[in-house]
This record gives structure tokens, sequence and C-alpha cells, in this order.
């Protein structure tokens, strides 16, 4: 899989939003979700792409070997063994050109028409991870914080912004991340009181569902020291209303602002 060209698509597509993806980014594999299989077959076929070339997707693999399904084989055939992870090296891009080859091809949300697709850089990664990660750095506990800094991620990682913060920055920064398999609000608080969450990075939506849902009261946030919000701009009507939920001044809601 190394040097491959990442592309990921929401697990809510019908097989024909999948298809127009795989053709218009000229896909060469589909790993799909076990749940979602049935349409990435049927988008697969769409486009004229074999059951070989899809790939089943699930966690079987951590305790032990995988298995395929209708056809298809399992993910597991694209891991390396220890051995070879052991004696692997990643190929510097010390030049221009090296850099600017393309690392993930990321689809817009498709408001003005069809989602369109962006290339974005090794170099474009790179450099977005280091602003993110020195900012982290200019916080004056900035070692301790890194200690006991947690993420929970439940924002898609088909998406710019949670691949950046949720996989790189936080891989450079050697934070555990826990992962959602989907977003749901309660679960979202029970998990940041159970795992002790620090970070979390939202949308204007969930800000708006910490202000105003009644559940919120009932867990334990206390862990909570930073909220970053993007996608859409946030009142500070809003904002306010949340950062009340915790002492006076120990959590500011920042907002960015970044385009695919």
């Amino acid at each position: 899989m190394v040097g491959g060209i990442f592309t990921g698509a929401n697990p809510m597509f019908v097989p024909r939003e999948l298809a127009y993806q795989l053709k218009d980014s000229d896909a060469t594999y589909l790993i799909c979700a076990r749940a979602s299989l049935d349409t990435g077959l049927e988008a697969a076929r769409l486009v004229g792409m074999s059951r070989d070339r899809v790939f089943v997707f699930d966690n079987a693999l951590y305790d032990g070997p995988g298995v395929g399904k209708n056809g298809c084989r399992y993910w597991g055939e694209l891991v390396a063994s220890p051995e070879e992870g052991e004696g692997f090296a990643w190929e510097e891009l010390t030049t221009i050109e090296l850099a600017d080859r393309t690392l993930a091809l990321n689809y817009s949300s498709g408001t003005t028409g069809r989602p369109k697709g962006v290339e974005i850089t090794h170099k474009n990664y790179v450099a977005n991870m280091l602003q993110f990660t020195y900012i982290e750095r200019l916080h004056p506990n900035y070692e301790a914080k890194r200690a006991r800094k947690r993420c929970l991620c439940f924002l898609p990682l088909y998406h710019a912004m949670a691949q950046m913060i949720m996989i790189a920055a936080t891989l450079a920064l050697n934070t555990p991340v826990y992962i959602m398999p989907k977003f749901d609000f309660i679960r979202m608080l029970e998990y940041t009181q159970k795992y002790r969450i620090t970070d979390n990075v939202v949308v204007p939506p969930i800000v708006v569902a910490l202000a105003k849902h009644p559940a919120v009261k009932q867990y334990d946030l206390s862990s909570v020291e930073d909220i970053g919000c993007g996608a859409a701009p946030l009142s500070r009507e809003v904002c306010e209303q949340v950062q009340a939920l915790w002492p006076p001044g120990k959590v500011n809601i920042r907002q960015g602002y970044g385009m695919t």
C-alpha cells in the first residue's frame, strides 16, 4: 500500500455515488468495510472493477487471520509481515518533484454540483501538520499537556480536517486517539467521560448540541481542555454558552478555517 494515493468515500453513499468517485478518481482497488460490502460490490460492478480488486475491511486482523467474502479478498493480504515491516524505510522526499506528488484525493461536499476531487500533496500534508503541531507547542505547559492529551475522533476520516488532525498531527505528537465508528452525541459524551478525553475537534452543530442538550450535564466532562471547531462559522454566544460548562478560563473554543 506504500506509495499509493488514498481517496476516502462516505459510507452513506449509495452505489451510484460511490461508482462516480471510483470512476472519477480512476481507483485501482477498493477497501470496503464489511458492513458496506454490498454497496461497494455494486459500485465496483458499475465501473467494471473485478471482485479480486475489492478487499473486505474489519478489525479481525488484530485477533487473527480475517476472511474475505463474496469473492473479495481480505485486506490483511495488503499488510506486510512483521519482518518486512522492521526492514522498511520510507522514501526520502528530497526534491520538489517528490514532495509535490499526490498523497490523497479528497472530494468536496458537492454543494455546488458533483463532488470534486482535490489533489493533496505530501508537501501539503506535512506543511499543514507542522502548522498545527507548532501551535500546540506554544502552550506554556506543553510537555505536561502532551502527556495527558487524548483525542476522540468522530468526524469523518474521508475529509481533510479529521485526516490531518486525527491521523497526521496526533501521530506526530504521539497522542492517543479513540475512534468512534460513527457519530452519536450521547456516545460522544459517554466516551469523553470514560476515556478522559482532553481535546475535541468538532463542527458547529455539535457545539450547539453541547449548549442545548439536557443530557450534557449528566456526564463528567471535566477532563476536556481544548475544543477546536471548523467547517462553518460559530457565533460568540454559542461559544460562551458551551465554555460556561467548565470553570472560567479553562476551555476556550477555538475556530479554524481551511479548505480541502
